[in-house]
């Protein structure tokens, strides 16, 4: 293999790692987003849990505050 040959197997392993690693920060990333999407969907579903039951309970003893007296 020449000089020349080797020059130019070199720097396409060089590119081709640059690539990966691009690829892999990419991916890296992108699934970071889902995370942090699915732990917002998640803080307003525990929300509207909370606040359905709150409605509940609600509606189940509407007058609880009476009994108290």
């Amino acid at each position: 293999m020449s000089y020349v040959e080797e020059q130019l197997l070199r720097e396409r392993l060089a590119t081709a790692h640059r690539d990966a690693a691009r690829i892999r920060a990419a991916r890296v990333l992108r699934a970071r987003r889902r995370a942090e999407v699915a732990a917002r969907r998640a803080l307003v579903l525990a929300v509207r849990a909370d606040r359905a039951a709150e409605l509940a309970e609600d509606l189940v003893a509407p007058d609880r505050g009476l009994l108290a007296v």
